[in-house]
């Protein structure tokens, strides 16, 4: 069924909204698939997704009608593969502006998207892209954040914006936010502003210049966490030497 939402700033954005879906990025991309030209802005919403899918084929669990569980089809036609990171950091900070909004502890980026209050996730963010020659022809962004569950079965101890504030809010109410953030910062990545796409993630970074624990080659390494290139490789310090990797070779658990 169809919606009607705060519409996205600039794209003509329709709104799908579900009582149940296996995953929405997947029945986003079978729209894309079967529908010719799909309009950029294209929003599908479950109430319920019962196999909903995080980064490397983690589930995304939810309680049904507690949170947000959405995809959105962008089009940045203009922007380079070797640039696509800047999509991920574009809606990790819009999410993180969402959150910000709603609650006032402090609000992090976890590379290479995740959004933490304070030590606990409460937003997780999948991006599919397709490529087109050099160009991101589509993706596909799939956002799963944490609203009105009060409590979780995971072992990383997820929270949610009724956790950090004490107040239950509507669905829809975050959902218009979150969309209105989405078009002003990916706005500001289709005007080219890439010193602010780029400043923007980095000053919310999740303890950068800190030690942490990864696991790389399934070893267990305590490691700094030195910064982010532009291709979204993470620069780590090994056993006293600069190390760069892939999201995935370096598994950062907390």
């Amino acid at each position: 069924m169809t919606n009607a939402f705060a519409p996205l700033q600039f794209l003509p954005a329709q709104i799908h909204v579900f009582d149940s879906l296996p995953s929405t990025n997947d029945y986003l991309k079978s729209i894309c698939s079967t529908t010719e030209n799909t309009p950029e802005g294209t929003v599908i919403w479950a109430l319920e997704q019962t196999a909903g899918r995080g980064q490397h084929q983690n589930q995304w669990r939810s309680e049904t009608g507690k949170n947000l569980t959405l995809s959105i089809l962008l089009k940045p036609a203009s922007l380079k593969a070797i640039e696509a990171f800047r999509l991920s950091k574009t809606i990790a900070v819009a999410v993180l502006d969402t959150v910000h909004h709603f609650i006032q502890k402090k609000v992090s980026i976890k590379w290479p998207n995740d959004i933490y209050v304070d030590q606990s996730k409460i937003a997780g963010i999948l991006i599919e892209n397709s490529i087109q020659g050099e160009f991101v022809k589509q993706s596909i962004i799939g956002i799963g954040l944490n609203i009105n569950q009060e409590s979780f079965l995971s072992e990383n101890l997820p929270t949610s914006i009724l956790n950090c504030s004490g107040q239950e809010f509507p669905l829809q109410e975050v959902a218009n936010h979150l969309l209105a953030r989405i078009s002003k910062r990916y706005l500001e990545l289709q005007l080219g502003n890439f010193k602010t796409v780029d400043s923007n993630y980095f000053q919310h970074l999740y303890k950068v210049h800190e030690t942490q624990v990864f696991f790389i080659d399934g070893e267990k390494e305590t490691c700094t966490i030195k910064g982010i290139h532009a291709d979204g490789t993470i620069e780590l310090i090994v056993n006293n030497q600069i190390k760069t990797y892939l999201h995935g070779e370096a598994l950062w658990k907390i």
